[in-house]
């Protein structure tokens, strides 16, 4: 902030982010409707901040009569930028790129020159997302906290939209969906070339915070559409296992299950039924193949097993889910935890092209049949993973999420017709990463013994996240109405007083203290 305490402009900017980015999906023809002159009106800034633009000059001011056109063109907002410039914006390899997508432009067939455009926005897009989380960070504003929606590409991007579109069904749950069950059906025949075992299998959570968030229904029209699939790799989907003995009987027949669960309490309740070894048996075969667990009465062992799961959860329940030997055997960190508010209502639902769905179908099993394949990884997608992990806080959050995103890697590379891990799928990885870091953050069960202190830790995480807040979003962020009023407005007092956060105006904020860091 500033000595004044108003956010610098850059800053300003970068919370108007949705607007830029809905307006490159206008301009790349991928959004529901056209562009408007007043959404270019509004993002006129975001393309070429004043304080950024070059002096019009007699070499550099456009001709007023010949408007911009093909890869160059924006919003008509000034002088053009110096080309020392965009290289600094843009980065050597996306500014080299720009380059020779110019120089190419007269010689390629319009559909490749199209499609190379839209490649080449989408990496901007991703590079500006980057950018605007590090703005986020460093003026305060708390890193993003939904989902990146502009990962979502390929055909399981196009499945998503597809299977929401005109539903209050929320893309990003059945995008989740489409990886866990791609990758189910995609296991030990899709891999990296890197110096480890690597695989497709994830366990994910649909994370809503109220039944209206549509997780079940996603879950379903995803499962549904892949079972119809012609696939040359046998695997089952199965909607609940009561026993470790259970789950290894349907090992005996089939070596690829997808356990899906409708709630996700549903199967944390088996686990805690007296001398069960479910859970710790699904937690390992999260990395292995083979499990075993012998007693006095009898073994129970599995070989070649490959465990997929996807399960619907509401956000109250989950901050409560957990046992302590779920927490303790690091069960949450193997999650791959995706969230979604409820979409507007719709009272009449329409129903997905099934002519559209076809070709999708279509698509997605020509990419199984490219099977078995290991993908390689540019220089360029290596050097943007090492600065991703270099990165990653000493944090319990971020335990595995380099495991969740060696997994992600092959599948979009995939799903999105590429021959080698790039640097476009690896920027969508570790936005996703950044993303599911800082939902587990947010979302971690509160291991706190009375209603006063989850209560305040509650508070703390949100303002850590979403920082700052009104009373009215911390009261209902933090479900304050279930755990009780004098509940929230003692944490609320107990936290002021100590100085964890502080009231300025009607918003509350976070105070970092160097207790945090104890």
């Amino acid at each position: 902030m500033t000595a004044n305490g108003e956010r610098p402009a850059l800053a300003k900017r970068a919370i108007d982010n949705d607007e830029y980015l809905e307006y490159l999906r206008e301009s790349r023809g991928e959004s529901d409707r056209p562009p408007t002159a007043a959404t270019k009106n509004r993002v006129t800034a975001l393309e070429e901040p004043q304080e950024l633009r070059a002096p019009a000059t007699e070499t550099n001011a456009p001709e007023p009569s010949t408007p911009a056109t093909g890869v160059n063109a924006r919003p008509a907002s000034g002088a053009d930028w110096p080309e020392e410039s965009l290289r600094a914006v843009l980065g050597d390899p996306l500014y080299e790129r720009r380059k020779r997508l110019e120089e190419q432009a007269a010689s390629l067939p319009a559909g490749e020159l199209l499609r190379q455009i839209r490649e080449f926005a989408s990496l901007c897009e991703a590079k500006f997302r980057a950018f605007y989380q590090a703005v986020r960070v460093e003026f305060g504003l708390g890193k993003i906290s939904t989902f990146p929606h502009w990962v979502m590409e390929g055909s399981l991007g196009e499945l998503a939209r597809e299977l929401s579109k005109g539903t209050e069904v929320p893309e990003e749950f059945i995008f989740a969906t489409a990886l866990t069950c791609f990758g189910a059906i995609a296991s030990g025949h899709l891999t990296l070339k890197v110096g480890m075992d690597s695989d497709t299998r994830l366990f994910t959570v649909l994370l809503g915070k109220s039944a209206s968030a549509k997780k079940s229904s996603a879950m379903a029209r995803t499962i549904g559409f892949f079972q119809k699939l012609n696939s040359p790799i046998s695997w089952i989907v199965n909607y609940g296992v009561g026993s470790a003995e259970g789950l290894a009987k349907e090992f005996t027949t089939h070596n690829r299950i997808l356990l899906a669960y409708d709630e996700l309490r549903s199967f944390t309740d088996k686990t805690k039924v007296q001398a069960s070894v479910l859970l710790p048996m699904i937690a390992s075969l999260f990395e292995k193949y083979s499990w075993d667990n012998t007693t006095k009465i009898g073994a129970v062992s599995v070989r070649n097993a490959r465990l997929s799961l996807v399960g619907c959860c509401t956000t109250e329940t989950y901050e409560h889910l957990w046992t302590s030997e779920a927490i303790a055997i690091g069960m949450l960190n193997r999650l791959f935890v995706v969230d979604a508010d409820a979409r507007p209502k719709v009272a009449w639902p329409s129903p997905p092209d099934q002519a559209v769905l076809e070709g999708l179908r279509g698509r997605i099993q020509q990419q199984l049949a490219r099977l078995p394949i290991t993908f390689d990884i540019t220089p360029e997608a290596k050097h943007l993973w090492e600065e991703w992990y270099r990165n990653l806080p000493a944090s319990e959050h971020a335990k595995r999420l380099d495991t969740i995103g060696l997994r992600l890697m092959p599948v979009l590379a995939l799903t999105m017709d590429k021959r080698t891990i790039d640097s476009d799928v690896m920027e969508r990885v570790t936005a996703m990463m950044d993303y599911e870091l800082n939902l587990r953050t947010l979302t971690d069960p509160i291991d706190a013994d009375d209603r006063i202190a989850r209560m305040e830790e509650k508070i703390r995480r949100n303002l850590k996240a979403k920082d700052p807040l009104t009373k009215r979003e911390l009261r209902q962020n933090v479900h304050a109405d279930r755990d009780g009023l004098w509940a929230f407005e003692t944490a609320l007092k107990n936290l002021t007083r100590n100085e964890d956060i502080a009231l300025d105006g009607d918003k509350y904020h976070f105070v970092q203290q160097a207790k945090d860091s104890e």
